[in-house]
């Protein structure tokens, strides 16, 4: 799969405003495999999509260029192999993820449970997630967007529960975390809070 990705973003690097369908048939790749990689490298913010081409009738094609952000491949290979590492501790793998879960955290914001729910989507956006909160009838929720690191939590769902304690962490509230769906359309990650009375 990786080495697939690194095709698509090299391909696309020479050609830069291709489309799906060129990238496919120059990788000989079907369309519900390239929208799949070219799906994942966008939500790692690889790869931007821009207008679609009108010039021919039917359904507009999105053409894509490179990002401008560097491939993380040697810092996601470091990352895999320790989060590997962590997950063969065992039991003691969940206090390793809550104990960096609480690093990344570092100080929070106290107070009403509205500032801490935009204290923490301010920091959310400074890291990349894209991120937003919104009243909901079980309580509120954050939405992220995009994951920072959401190839490598494909292939490493112990992220998602770092990401789940880091979430209560800057909230202040404990909640669930839903990992965002691909198909059929892309939808965001969900922390839904835990209904709490006070706050």
């Amino acid at each position: 799969m990786a080495k697939t990705r690194s095709l698509i973003l090299e391909y696309i690097k020479r050609r830069p405003g291709a489309d799906s369908a060129e990238i496919a048939r120059a990788l000989s790749l079907s369309p519900a495999d390239i929208r799949h990689h070219m799906r994942a490298l966008s939500t790692e913010g690889l790869l931007l999509r821009s207008r679609p081409i009108a010039d021919h009738p039917g359904r507009a094609a999105y053409c894509y260029r490179r990002s401008g952000l560097p491939e993380l491949s040697a810092s996601r290979r470091l990352a895999a192999a320790l989060l590997t590492a962590v997950l063969e501790l065992g039991s003691g793998s969940k206090r390793v993820l809550d104990q960096a879960a609480r690093q990344m955290a570092g100080e929070t914001t106290q107070g009403p449970l509205r500032q801490r729910l935009d204290a923490a989507v301010h920091r959310l956006n400074q890291e990349g997630y894209a991120a937003r909160w919104e009243a909901a009838k079980n309580g509120p929720r954050l939405l992220l967007r995009r994951c920072p690191y959401a190839g490598l939590a494909a292939e490493q769902p112990a992220l998602c529960l770092l990401d789940e304690t880091y979430l209560t962490l800057l909230t202040g509230q404990s909640g669930r975390l839903t990992p965002a769906r691909p198909e059929p359309g892309p939808t965001p990650c969900v922390f839904q809070l835990n209904q709490k009375s006070g706050g």
